[in-house]
This record gives C-alpha cells, structure tokens and sequence, in this order.
C-alpha cells in the first residue's frame, strides 16, 4: 500500500484465534485523506462473524504521523468496538519503509 498514489483504507477480519478471515478496502480517497464510514468497518465485521480487526491505510506523503483526523477515526471506532465486543486491536498507517501503530504507541484503551 505504501507505493499507491492515493489514500486507501483497508480492515483485516480477524477470527476468535486472530486468523484471518478477510481483507476489506472500505473507502479509496484522495492523495492527502481517506474518509471510512465507521458503520460500514462494523457492518464487514458482522457479515464475516469476525471477533477482532485491525485498520490500515496509507500515507502516500510517505509520513505515517497521524493526523488529527486519523486520531478522531480511531478514538470513533473505539468507542464504537467496546460494547459491541468486536476488539479494535490496531490502527496501522503505512508511510515509506515505515508506519505508525496506535496500539504500539498505547493508544488504544484495552
């Protein structure tokens, strides 16, 4: 993802034992922003009967800082995960030979 030219937002499906199950690109945006609908990451992970996901997108800038609206996205998503009990394990934001990882960073309330 790290070589596309515009933003792309994908989320992997996870089983009870973290296996994968699926690998959903939710939005494709523009070079400097991508905007996931939040229901449509739920609404993937029902349809899969998956227990746990993680989210991933690019930065083609090649800077995996995140942006304020990257932040928002995922304390939104969250909040949402919690009581649901789908588990938000990570938001992962690839930039070049390099990424961000909120869980990595403790930002992601377990």
């Amino acid at each position: 993802m790290r070589d596309l030219k515009k933003e792309t937002f994908r989320v992997l499906y996870l089983d009870t034992k973290n296996r994968l199950i699926n690998i959903c690109e939710l939005s494709d945006g523009t070079v400097d922003e991508v905007n996931p609908i939040v229901r449509e990451i739920f609404h993937k992970a029902l349809e899969s009967f998956a227990t746990s996901f993680i989210c991933v997108h690019n930065h083609p800038s090649g800077m995996c800082e995140p942006s304020i609206e990257d932040r928002n996205l995922t304390r939104d998503i969250q909040k949402i995960s919690a009581p649901i009990k789908i588990n938000f394990l990570d938001h992962v934001i690839l930039g070049d030979n390099s990424y961000f990882s909120f869980a990595e960073e403790g930002l992601l309330e377990n």
